[in-house]
């Protein structure tokens, strides 16, 4: 058997392990199920997450770029849904009880949306008042 080579960081199957821990932690599999389904032990798992900085950073990215993902087809779901709405409320046909849920629906989701907006624009005004004030 070939001696191992120190200071090299981990090996390729090790690296492999991490990426595919991600992957299952991201997705909420438990540390020792996920450590298992990757052949680690799962001491070895709850030791790279306690101590290895690198890891949790790409575990970090990888968990903002699935809720940005999720994010980004929410609100696509969410304009079809007021389009639908709106399309229900304007159609006589439609019964007038479901025509007044979609209006109420619709003020609501409106509602939501603003306030929403509001305290972002407010977060975003203490985030630069913040940053001068450190500059």
């Amino acid at each position: 058997m070939a001696p191992k080579k120190r200071g090299r960081g981990p090996g390729i199957k090790r690296r492999l392990a991490e990426t595919q821990l991600i992957e299952l932690l991201v997705t909420g599999t438990p540390v020792a199920a996920a450590a298992q389904r990757v052949g680690l032990a799962p001491r070895t798992a709850y030791r790279i997450l306690a101590e290895n900085a690198e890891f949790k950073q790409k575990l970090q990215r990888r968990k903002t770029e699935i809720y940005e993902g999720a994010g980004r087809a929410a609100i696509a779901l969410g304009i079809s849904a007021v389009v639908t709405l709106g399309t229900l409320k304007d159609d006589t046909m439609t019964p007038p009880s479901v025509r007044a849920q979609c209006a109420r629906s619709l003020l609501e989701v409106g509602k939501a949306f603003w306030e929403s907006f509001e305290l972002d624009e407010r977060l975003s005004e203490v985030e630069r008042r913040l940053a001068e004030r450190d500059a």
